[in-house]
């Protein structure tokens, strides 16, 4: 279908989103934009999402019935009448998600076959039918019983999307039968990924402690056709793949809860931090009688800008699950309830404290923002000014092509392609712990870190910044800490372990010590705590 889009502001750009999100759910191109039109004489002519603006006259004529006008203006009475009066009945104004819908209805309905395994009629009407009983006023109870409390949760997570707090408003007054079951049963655990870092690196773990213990486990993740492999996943854990959200937030909907019914999910455990659709998902659990959980990978203070919607986000949360004792503390004085569980550690066997004769520095983690690699890359100058020979292994993968690019280029300015050695993201990290002289770590924060808890297990002395919060360095063994983004000071200690072999094998010992005294505590007993009633 050839679409005209009669606007190029605002309301223009919302309509080609719009009509892209469409195609994408189609899985092929449903509607073709054609051109655009535009009254002002100023846009006439212009180029505007690489097409020229035209005329309405010049539209008007070349007019047939395979074209739709879509009208993006919103006070646009004049050119309704003008349309009307040049005979022209096929249009609909966009800014009315009512009538969008609706057109959208019909022109799918009498041009296209729906494929019935997609079930894409079905969500077009009731996302349709949602935004009219919304639109005279109906409550989230009220369009409940209508479309059921699935196909309302799903609409209504298509609609407001990332706009938590007026879904928020929508649902004031509903009060939920029960806030999960006293049985013990089937848990799930959700994440987008199941690959490329710290948060999938403990699902990976919490999934074989909880097996172990003879739970019933499901894994949820979204469809991901990134490049890097995913973590081992037990036979006896189911693993689903759902669509991703930001394409269809509306299936996402509907495949989760297929899930929590044929699975018989009693406790749905999410990793999604403040994502939106945690409140979603939290009122989903609700209709269904599942316990909610979500476990913050991340400090507190990264929440503060806007504690508002945070508490929308948690609307339907039981309880918060935190990697600290301070985070715990602050979420309570929010009105959470939350509690601190660590998460899982792994000590591995028969490692000694010992020398290693190679002087090799490590660094781990995702090369994102808040880990500043760029720091390890000026520290690393400044060693080499005393050890030569010196290697610094990067082991992660980036964020995005902007920082490995970064990376790369300061690498070369600095001539240190002979010590700098870039790992990219690896599953199986012991080989370079087991090979390490020293661990660097250069984060701006840090949630609860794997890698200070795996370096530790490998009795790897430790150079950070100090991130005094962290409960895994409570007992200060094993490291040295300095201050937040003092490069020099970094540099000056990790040369002095190198080069101290006594002070170097006493921070090997301390680091293996503090591990096996922190791994003591049951992880899983403490998640037996709040996972039933």
């Amino acid at each position: 279908m050839n679409i005209v889009i009669w606007g190029t502001g605002e309301y223009g750009s919302k309509a080609v989103a719009y009509i892209k999100s469409v195609n994408k759910e189609f899985g092929h191109e449903i509607f073709h934009i054609e051109s655009f039109v535009d009254s002002s004489e100023n846009r006439i002519g212009k180029l505007y999402y690489g097409k020229k603006i035209c005329a309405p006259i010049d539209v008007m004529d070349a007019m047939n019935l395979d074209f739709r006008i879509v009208i993006a203006v919103k006070k646009n009475e004049a050119i309704v009448s003008e349309l009307q009066e040049a005979g022209i009945e096929q249009y609909f104004t966009f800014y009315d998600f009512c009538i969008r819908e609706k057109a959208l209805m019909e022109i799918v309905c009498s041009k296209h076959e729906i494929p019935k395994e997609k079930n894409l009629l079905g969500r077009i009407k009731g996302k349709y039918r949602f935004e009219r009983l919304r639109h005279e006023g109906g409550t989230y109870s009220d369009t409940k019983r209508v479309l059921g409390y699935s196909a309302c949760i799903a609409s209504m997570a298509s609609f407001y999307g990332t706009n938590i707090k007026k879904a928020a408003v929508y649902t004031e007054g509903f009060a939920p039968e029960n806030n999960g079951s006293e049985e013990h049963g089937t848990i799930a655990m959700y994440h987008w990924s199941f690959s490329n870092g710290g948060v999938q690196r403990v699902i990976s773990l919490l999934l074989t402690l909880f097996i172990s213990r003879g739970y019933k486990v499901v894994l949820i993740t979204e469809e991901n056709e990134g490049p890097y492999s995913e973590y081992d996943c037990q036979d006896e854990v189911m693993h689903y793949r759902i669509p991703r959200w930001e394409w269809s937030p509306y299936q996402w909907i509907e495949s989760v809860d297929r899930i929590i019914r044929e699975e018989h999910i009693r406790t749905f455990v999410s990793h999604m931090s403040t994502h939106p659709s945690n409140f979603f998902l939290g009122l989903l659990c609700k209709e269904c009688g599942v316990r909610f959980l979500v476990e913050l990978h991340s400090r507190y203070t990264l929440f503060n800008d806007d504690i508002e919607y945070v508490r929308c986000v948690f609307s339907y949360t039981d309880k918060l699950i935190v990697l600290s004792r301070t985070d715990a503390s602050y979420w309570h004085t929010q009105g959470f309830s939350a509690c601190y569980i660590p998460d899982p550690v792994i000590v591995p066997e028969h490692v000694e404290s010992r020398m290693r004769s190679d002087q090799v520095i490590l660094w781990i983690g995702r090369l994102s923002p808040e880990k500043n690699v760029m720091d390890a890359i000026d520290i690393i100058k400044k060693v080499i000014e005393r050890i030569p020979d010196v290697q610094l292994y990067i082991v992660g993968a980036p964020a995005n092509e902007d920082i490995l690019k970064t990376l790369t280029d300061k690498i070369s300015q600095l001539q240190l392609e002979k010590n700098v050695r870039l790992c990219g993201f690896d599953p199986d990290v012991d080989k370079y712990y087991q090979e390490a002289s020293v661990m660097m770590m250069t984060s701006s924060w840090e949630g609860f870190s794997m890698t200070i808890s795996e370096s530790k297990g490998f009795a790897v002395p430790l150079v950070l910044y100090e991130l005094p919060y962290l409960e895994i360095l409570a007992d200060k063994k094993g490291y040295v800490a300095v201050h937040q983004r003092d490069k020099e000071a970094m540099a000056y200690e990790v040369i002095k372990i190198l080069k101290n072999e006594h002070l170097r094998m006493r921070l090997s010992e301390e680091a293996r010590e503090s591990i096996i005294q922190f791994a003591k505590t049951d992880v899983i007993a403490a998640w037996e705590s709040v996972l039933w009633k």
